[in-house]
């Protein structure tokens, strides 16, 4: 876990044990992959008001990169991934990277590190969340 995921992952645990944190990324060694994060909290129903929540200041978070927070279907973790990444993925699937170009995987990567830590910043700072 690079040390933006590592900011996500301690500031969403400051506010419910997380349970099954999961970074997601088609070469998670690389520091110019795209991660995405999932989760769910420990001993929260998945339609908990902390989703909730949580979903609005994802989608309220302004920075480099439009965010989406989203569970894929039944399942009971959240995703929190850059806007573009989750329509590609609903589109072509977990192979969803060869649909797109290098360089912009490249740059989507680099703004996403930079957002991650300013959208963990920016949860914290919501104190009407906690």
């Amino acid at each position: 876990m690079f040390e933006p995921e590592k900011i996500l992952y301690n500031t969403l645990k400051s506010y419910s044990e997380l349970e099954s944190p999961q970074i997601n990324s088609f070469n998670p060694l690389d520091k110019k992959s795209i991660s995405t994060f999932s989760f769910h909290f420990k001993n929260l129903d998945n339609e908990s008001d902390i989703y909730l929540t949580l979903i609005r200041l994802v989608e309220n978070f302004v920075g480099d990169l439009p965010w989406v927070m989203h569970s894929y279907g039944s399942k009971k973790n959240y995703t929190i991934e850059p806007l573009e990444i989750y329509f590609l993925k609903r589109k072509h699937g977990v192979g969803y990277h060869h649909f797109l170009p290098h360089a912009t995987s490249k740059k989507i990567a680099e703004l996403s590190r930079k957002d991650t830590i300013e959208l963990s910043e920016f949860i914290k700072k919501e104190t009407w969340f906690k």
